[in-house]
């Protein structure tokens, strides 16, 4: 057969014209993600969970050293071992093959999260509209969403595995919106996505005990793999919960279960929800009012209320946990977002709403990129400051901090003022300092 004949060139390009809107899309997305990422340095707990500061290469040693780390881990501070492993194996290279990985997976999730709101996959510009417009209302809304998105253990400990969770769940959505009754392996990877986090564990029950009730009650049909997903799920959540790092954490934070704690976080929670996100309720109020006003109508599908109560599910599980902030709520976020967007039955989209959104995203790339930019620079300084100091025969450092101001949509934690803080030893350790330290906040 020849592959280089002229009606098969016509075909590739006629597939391809068809696809340009799919192809333009998730390129620029990965462009987004990756320069971005590039320019984001080592911070925080990065300096903690990295071997080896000074082994770039997969080596037995190093394997070694990452699995008695694991080991180290789950007896003396928390159960999440498919986050810790993934963590500490992209820690080891060249952080340029993060960089792609990651690129590829934020643009993965991106669209997990269209197919979770409108049910196909994303091929048109009406569909490219939306892509990035997810991209972009994320960015504004969720603070500083650049954190779990671009620098290496929290984009693990939350993005990644999130979306794990949501691939997960595919099928039983094709189930109910196709018929499709096929998953391979559910058992094997029921364990795995049920040993990601402790409050996506307790959402990842609500899916199994909703979809029982539903069967149950109401008669809804449940696929052949449900008991074996429900099994798999229940031994990666007792692998997570179970682990004797968890108890031994509690005890460090003074933990102290009680009905106060529990109003406290739902405190919190309502307050983030309300404040903490409210880009979101600016965005969206008005774009539903004006909606509704033109003659549209909202639509309200049973499967994006499902996925929502299961974030719900998950945000409420923090009210048990002995710590929680900003980040612990993205899974919740990511369902309240698939919930929005399918409740528009948009049509076409024009080609001026198409650009503008194409103008936007780019606003947003040159605006991060440059404050990440800032960020590299500064940490490339301070670790020249650090290494001159050293072959000074100095390991008690003081470093300037970071100069500029950070806001909601860029992240970064820089060394603080307190040299006994948990990452300044991290990062005191890593260098093979005594201690380190800001001569200011």
């Amino acid at each position: 057969m020849d592959y280089f004949s002229i009606e098969n060139i016509n075909q590739i390009k006629n597939k391809v014209i068809a696809a340009r809107f799919q192809i333009f899309t998730n390129i620029t997305l990965f462009c987004f993600y990756y320069f971005i990422c590039t320019y984001t340095p080592y911070a925080a707990d990065d300096y903690h969970y990295k071997i080896n500061s000074e082994e770039y290469k997969l080596t037995l040693s190093t394997f070694k050293d990452l699995f008695d780390f694991q080991l180290m881990h789950y007896l003396n501070w928390g159960g999440r071992i498919i986050v810790m492993f993934f963590i500490q194996l992209f820690l080891i290279p060249s952080k340029i093959i993060f960089n792609v990985v990651n690129a590829l997976i934020q643009v993965l999730l991106i669209n997990t999260i269209f197919y979770y709101a409108f049910h196909k996959i994303a091929r048109n510009r009406h569909d490219s509209f939306f892509l990035f417009l997810i991209n972009n209302v994320i960015f504004l809304s969720f603070y500083q969403y650049s954190g779990v998105s671009m620098y290496i253990t929290p984009t693990i400990n939350y993005s990644w595995m999130h979306l794990l969770v949501l691939l997960y769940y595919l099928p039983y959505l094709n189930f109910y919106l196709k018929g499709y009754d096929k998953f391979k392996f559910p058992l094997l990877l029921g364990i795995i996505v049920g040993c990601t986090n402790e409050h996506i564990f307790f959402a990842q029950l609500s899916v199994f005990f909703g979809l029982y009730f539903l069967h149950r009650y109401k008669g809804l049909k449940i696929p052949g793999y449900f008991y074996k997903s429900l099994i798999g799920v229940l031994i990666g959540g007792l692998i997570l919960i179970a682990a004797p790092g968890n108890f031994i954490r509690a005890k460090t934070v003074s933990f102290d279960l009680s009905y106060e704690s529990i109003i406290n976080y739902l405190t919190y929670d309502i307050n983030w929800l309300i404040v903490g996100i409210k880009p979101l309720w600016l965005l969206f109020i008005p774009i539903v009012l004006t909606y509704i006003i033109l003659g549209g109508k909202l639509k309200w599908r049973n499967s994006t209320l499902f996925v929502l109560f299961t974030g719900t599910v998950s945000s409420l599980a923090m009210s048990f946990s002995p710590s929680f902030h900003n980040l612990t709520n993205l899974f919740f976020f990511f369902t309240l977002i698939i919930f929005l967007f399918s409740l528009f039955d948009i049509g076409k989209i024009g080609k001026w709403p198409f650009l503008s959104v194409i103008f936007s995203t780019y606003a947003l790339f040159l605006y991060l990129l440059h404050h990440h930019l800032l960020i590299n620079n500064h940490a490339k300084k301070i670790e020249e400051f650090i290494i001159e100091q050293k072959g000074k025969g100095n390991f008690e450092i003081i470093v300037k901090s970071y100069p500029y101001k950070i806001n909601r949509l860029i992240h970064y934690n820089d060394i603080t003022r307190y040299k006994n803080y948990p990452r300044n030893v991290h990062i005191a350790k890593y260098y093979g300092l005594k201690s380190i330290q800001t001569t200011d906040n």
